[in-house]
């Protein structure tokens, strides 16, 4: 298996009222902080994905902009799946600055060829805490016309066997809490 890590910026923050990648946290501005997380999994390859080319990009990053074909999340996800030429795709979310290295390199491990991990708290998919086998594009092309929700095409991934649940401990939930007001983000932060 090959990894490509791919951290997902494309969003509008709307409720934020400012660029979520550019808010700080821990001293450092959040899309540093989530670069940071996706490389110490030394992935093969290591992306973007926008619905732009952030102002914020590092020039040595490769940024790959959401596809025209579907809206919202969706968007970048299927732009990754397309694009890139590794086995597996991690995807991480620039608005989840609690997510740690070692519960993705977790992910990556249980992941197998042809097969990816979806977290799953409290009934609810994490798409952008998740590892996706590349293949699996096939099934999102097929789905796309009909089907926008990232979660029925999670369903339909886990149920053709593209994607495993991985239930998440009650100790690692706080992991994928992601923060979308102001009121998320603690204060010292």
């Amino acid at each position: 298996m090959t990894l490509t890590a791919a951290l997902i910026a494309g969003g509008e923050s709307r409720r934020m009222g400012a660029e979520k990648a550019l808010l700080p946290w821990d001293g450092k501005p959040l899309w540093q902080r989530q670069l940071e997380t996706l490389r110490q999994l030394s992935p093969q390859h290591l992306i973007i994905s926008a619905r732009e080319a952030p102002a914020w990009c590092p020039p040595e990053m490769e940024v790959i902009l959401d596809s025209p074909l579907a809206r919202g999340p969706m968007a970048g996800l299927i732009a990754v799946l397309e694009q890139v030429k590794t086995t597996h795709v991690v995807i991480l979310a620039v608005d989840m600055p609690h997510m740690t290295t070692e519960h993705l390199r977790k992910l990556v491990s249980i992941a197998r060829p042809g097969c990816g991990v979806i977290p799953v708290c409290d009934d609810s998919m994490e798409p952008f805490g998740a590892v996706y086998p590349v293949e699996a594009i096939h099934v999102v092309r097929t789905n796309l016309p009909r089907n926008f929700s990232l979660n029925r095409l999670n369903e339909t991934l886990i149920k053709d066997g593209w994607m495993r649940e991985f239930p998440v401990d009650e100790s690692d939930r706080t992991l994928y809490h992601n923060v979308n007001s102001p009121a998320d983000i603690p204060a010292g932060r």
